[in-house]
Parts: C-alpha cells; structure tokens; sequence
C-alpha cells in the first residue's frame, strides 16, 4: 500500500507541474482547437495563406512572407533556390484553392493548389497535406503547371509524397530538385517563432501566433500533454508494474459497478418499436469515464443498415434537436445531463461523459449519484418518448 501510495503522489506531482505551466501560459485556451480547425487543412491553408499574403488582415506587407523565404530558401539544390531567393514578396499575390483546369485524361494536368503565391513573373507552390493522402500525379501535375516554380510539399512531421504523386510515366520528381519536402514540426513552426518576435510590439498578432505555435505542438507531438504523458511512463518500470496493474483493474471495477448501478435504475431498459426492433438504454465504458446512450436492436442483434437507412437515426436526431448522434454505429445518441464536454473530442455539450473524476467522486458519495440518476431518468424519459412519437409506422 505505501508502494501504490509514493506511485500516485509522483504522478501527481508531474500533473500539477504541467498544470501550472498551462495555467501560466493560458495555452488550454486555444480558438483554433474551440473553432474545431486544429486539422482541417484548408483551414490552416487559409492561415497560411493569409500570413504570406502581402495584402494579409495582419497588414505586415510582406514581413512573414519573407521570413518564410529565408526559412526554405536553402532547401533546393537547385535553380529554384535563386527564384526563392530574388523572389520579389513586396509585388506578390496570394490565392488559396487556385484551379488550374480540369484533369488530363492521363491526370498528368490539371487540379487545385492549395497555396500559390505570383510576384507577377514567379510562381511558389505549396501542396499541405495533414492528414490526408496523396492523389494521383498530384505533385507532377502541380509541377508540369510550372515547371520552374520552387514546388513546397509541406506535412505534418517531414513526410515524403509518395511515388505514385512524384510519377508520370518514365519521370519522376526529384526531392531537392523538382521538390521540397517541408513539416509543420520544423520549417513552419520555426517560421512562426520568427514571426512572433517580428511582431512582439503587436498583441493581437503575436497572441494569434503564440496559439497557432501550441497548436502545431499539439499536431505534431510536442505539447505538455505528450511531455507530461513521457514523464509519467519514465515512472513505469518492473518494479511498479504490478501496482499500476493492480490499480486498473480497481479502476475498472469501479466503472462496472457503477455501470450496474446507472443501467439497474432504469424500470424500462428496452421498449417496442414495432415487433422486430426495440430501443434499448446501454451504458458503455472507455478510460474516460461512463457514457450513456441508447441503441436500437433487431432481434437482440445490433440494428442492420438496412434499418439505419429507413431513417431511425434521424428520426431520434429530429425529435431531440438538442442532442448529438454518435458516430458509433449501435449507438443512436450520447447526451450528457451534467453539462460535461472534454475538449473536442465529444460531441458538443449534450454529449454523454461522467469522466473519471466523477466517477469516483459518485463511488465516494453515493447521494450524488441517487441524483445524478434521478436527473438523467427525467430526461432520458423525455428523450425516449420524444422518438417513439416520431416513428411513422
């Protein structure tokens, strides 16, 4: 027990040193994580963009634009380096999602750059990819546009596009020649300190900045959370194994029998649709907490697609406008009556969670918990009739 004990109280002291250094920092308090645009692409296309532009919100002229030269321009070996390099920032232009025609046939020609920037004779182009995949010939189609542009494939973590990108017949791109390949972990990230301490007399820009800088920490591994989470595993060793073992499956004792306890107080679990399908109150688990939801079942199996196309998802979602429907496919809706939404990953506030904390506190005080149940019931009822009463049979 004194083992389990000095265990805990190192984690904790871990936790609160990064919950200082987040509340000094303000970093939680992100607006492109609130705005739910930390991986959207053509969103951070447009950020990029409007940064490079010489015409930008910002009203830098070309400040960051040159900053973002000098931080690439040694990146070809190449003539491409010279065009970067007398590339004239205070005559460009900056267009996102720029259409270059229709396909070619052999997809050799033709789509949209995510960023192009012309300073009337040049052209940069930057394909961002963050998460998503490499069409065909898409980098070789950019090239054959211009073949001369300084061409800038910039991912999350130094990526290279793949063969099937760079490769039109017997050519194939050369990385440091035709192409660069850059990473938001590097080249922009760096770009953006730069930028930073070129406005550091501008707070509304340099604020930006700063939580665009915590969230490309975030995108690619470098937040206080992974930090935090590399400390907390630096504790694991052969010697606590059994300790944090033996601490899960107490854990998870606790969500089963709280699980039980939640499901049990429910008079009416499952309820007729018409004679083959029946709505049923599930709760589930995941390291998170207790979710509670509702599911439809044909026969004591999960509903068919057959089932979810004639429109019973959207029936609940119509009959209950404030909720969310989940994306689990047995699930129809998690609502959360307490208010509770974790970051982004839930899906809005009244999304389902009694997280881990409140799990243990309802563990600990059972009277909070009689009204949490008594709570839900109410509003579960409500939810539930709400449905039925939608159903054309």
């Amino acid at each position: 027990m004194e083992k389990i004990k000095n265990l805990l109280k190192q984690v904790e002291l871990i936790k609160n040193k990064y919950e200082e250094i987040s509340e000094i920092t303000g970093e939680n308090f992100n607006i492109f994580n609130i705005l739910n645009v930390n991986s959207d692409e053509v969103k951070h296309s447009l950020f990029i963009s409007n940064l490079l532009n010489v015409k930008g919100s910002h009203n830098q002229k070309d400040l960051f634009l040159k900053l973002f030269i000098v931080e690439i321009q040694n990146k070809f070996l190449s003539e491409k380096s010279i065009t970067i390099k007398k590339f004239c920032s205070e005559k460009s232009c900056t267009i996102t999602e720029k259409h270059i025609g229709f396909k070619s046939e052999d997809v050799s020609n033709g789509g949209r750059i995510d960023i192009i920037i012309n300073d009337g004779l040049n052209n940069i182009i930057i394909e961002n990819k963050i998460f998503a995949g490499d069409q065909e010939k898409q980098l070789f189609r950019y090239y054959n546009f211009d073949k001369n542009a300084p061409l800038i494939y910039l991912t999350l973590g130094d990526e290279l596009p793949s063969k099937n990108s760079i490769t039109h017949d017997d050519l194939e791109l050369k990385e440091k020649f035709d192409f660069i390949s850059i990473s938001y972990k590097n080249e922009i990230k760096n770009w953006i300190q730069s930028c930073i301490k070129a406005v550091y007399n501008k707070p509304l820009i340099r604020e930006t900045l700063i939580q665009y800088e915590f969230l490309l920490n975030e995108l690619t591994n470098q937040s206080n959370n992974i930090k935090m989470s590399e400390d907390i595993r630096n504790l694991i060793n052969t010697d606590n194994i059994e300790l944090i073992s033996l601490l899960n499956i107490e854990v998870q004792k606790i969500k089963s029998e709280l699980s039980n306890i939640v499901l049990n107080s429910f008079e009416n679990q499952t309820v007729d649709i018409d004679d083959q399908l029946k709505l049923r109150i599930i709760i589930a688990e995941d390291g998170d907490g207790l979710f509670i939801g509702y599911s439809i079942f044909e026969n004591e199996k999960n509903i068919s697609k057959e089932h979810k196309n004639k429109g019973l998802y959207e029936n609940f979602k119509n009959a209950n406008p404030n909720l969310k429907i989940g994306s689990t496919d047995a699930v129809f809706v998690w609502y959360n009556p307490i208010g509770y939404v974790k970051k982004q990953r839930l899906f809005h506030d009244k999304n389902l969670s009694i997280n881990f904390k409140e799990v243990i506190d309802f563990y600990h005080n059972r009277s909070a918990l009689e009204e949490f149940i008594e709570k839900i019931k109410k509003e579960e009822m409500e939810y539930r009739e709400n449905f039925l009463s939608s159903i054309v049979k």
